[in-house]
């Protein structure tokens, strides 16, 4: 039951992005790095295992889930690109440039930013996706074993653990909390250890009150998110910040882990597996859409936290969700069928 869960973090990034709501969508992306280092750790050990063969697939299969569709996502910001205008849509977003030497186009095309802080790396025609050569770096110590067994995973945690007060005590600044690849791997870790405590949590949140249940915790999130919002103009200061973010980690941590045995109220499998289809092409596609919405409304690139920054955000969000609707269908959906082949045959392969 985590497509919902997917959807709605894709969604609070691009509340961050469109409506300048500060901070939120950095939590959002760590819940993505958490959520990813359980499922890869899972179909590692339950569909593909760890023999050449299987990692072969893995990587195969992880292709086939991101690059078919962020390639349609990059035809498409080059024609928006070129029908507004280059230097609005730099002016919209510094990132939106179209990629020119070599090296800007491979990084592009194969969002493998060459940088330890892949945010850096200018131009990025879908701004969001430097946080993806973080996905594909844990992807691939994933497939090499860092998962494999339990003794490695609290390694892994104890080593992430150990970054982040390291960091804490002497470079406390925010870039090496959240934008370095190194950072990713607390969230990431922490996934992985999900994985093989699942069955000790799945009991304990399934036997817990409601107090624990997923929406209970969705709500904390967004409590939490929206004091980092109000405490600095109250309070005059942003120390609260980094406590936020890590306090995020922990809940969003309870909510992978209660989803595993308790589904959101009203949600159907079939709906949640729909819902979470979308939440790729909205992460890579809304900063577009927000760019085209308000050269359609305004004549000019407007976003942020403002009457019609706001309005066109509201708008450029609906519009993603059925753009991305139309993505799904006839680049995702035809894709799946082969992507089936490669999960059935490791599978087969995993059990003889």
């Amino acid at each position: 039951m985590f497509g919902t869960y997917r959807t709605l973090l894709a969604l609070v990034v691009v509340f961050h992005h469109l409506m300048g709501v500060p901070v939120v969508g950095h939590h959002a992306v760590f819940g993505f790095f958490i959520l990813s280092g359980y499922l890869m750790t899972y179909i590692m050990h339950n569909t593909y295992g760890y023999g050449i063969d299987g990692v072969k697939r893995f990587m195969v299969n992880r292709f086939l889930r991101l690059y078919p569709t962020y390639w349609a996502v990059l035809v498409i910001t080059i024609v928006i690109i070129l029908v507004f205008g280059e230097s609005n849509a730099n002016t919209y977003w510094e990132f939106m440039t179209i990629p020119r030497s070599l090296a800007d186009i491979f990084q592009n095309v194969s969002l493998l930013f060459f940088n330890l802080f892949p945010i850096r790396c200018v131009p990025r025609l879908s701004p969001p996706v430097w946080t993806l050569t973080t996905e594909i770096f844990y992807y691939l110590l994933i497939a090499m074993g860092l998962s494999k067994t339990r003794k490695r995973v609290l390694v892994w945690l104890a080593a992430g653990v150990l970054y982040t007060i390291v960091v804490m005590a002497f470079r406390p600044e925010y870039r090496y909390q959240y934008t370095i690849i190194f950072a990713g791997s607390l969230p990431f870790s922490l996934g992985a250890v999900l994985y093989f405590y699942r069955d000790r949590m799945a009991a304990f949140f399934a036997g817990s009150s409601k107090i624990l249940s997923p929406l209970i915790l969705m709500i904390l999130f967004c409590i939490n998110s929206s004091l980092v919002v109000v405490l600095p103009q109250v309070l005059h200061t942003y120390k609260y910040h980094p406590v936020a973010f890590y306090l995020n980690m922990v809940i969003q941590f309870a909510l992978v882990a209660g989803l595993i045995s308790r589904p959101l109220p009203l949600v159907t499998k079939s709906l949640d597996k729909k819902l979470g289809d979308l939440s790729y092409p909205i992460y890579l596609l809304h900063c577009q859409i927000g760019f085209v919405v308000s050269m359609i409304l305004y004549g000019m690139p407007i976003k942020g936290y403002s009457f019609r920054g706001i309005v066109a955000g509201l708008i450029a969000t609906l519009v993603t969700v059925g753009v991305s609707c139309g993505l799904v269908n006839l680049v995702d959906y035809r894709i799946e069928k082969f992507r089936k082949v490669i999960r059935d045959k490791a599978k087969m392969a995993l059990k003889s």
